[in-house]
């Protein structure tokens, strides 16, 4: 339910805070602190350019298990953002 709402919201609005705020609040228990809304919008931006494997710091509320960075692939993978990314790998 949480994916495919999240996939239908991407395909009709895009990737905006708005459409970020909600996936976030609204598909995960308990719900994501709004702080982390720039950081998922990062997340979503470098995925898209397939920079899976790029540093980002977190949020200086929060660590990412005890850490204070966090590869693309995991920030997208812990917040469920999979639904944003659009990018895809060359076919050669």
């Amino acid at each position: 339910m949480g994916y495919m709402s999240a996939l239908d919201m991407n395909d009709q609005a895009g990737c905006t805070y708005q459409t970020m705020q909600w996936h976030l609040q609204n598909n995960h228990y308990p719900p994501t602190p709004s702080y982390m809304i720039p950081f998922a919008l990062r997340a979503v931006k470098y995925g898209n350019k397939g920079m899976f494997d790029h540093r980002m710091r977190v949020p200086k509320e929060t660590r990412f298990r005890g850490l204070k960075t966090c590869t693309v692939y995991q920030a997208i993978e812990s917040l469920h953002l999979d639904a944003f990314i659009t990018w895809q790998e060359e076919e050669y």
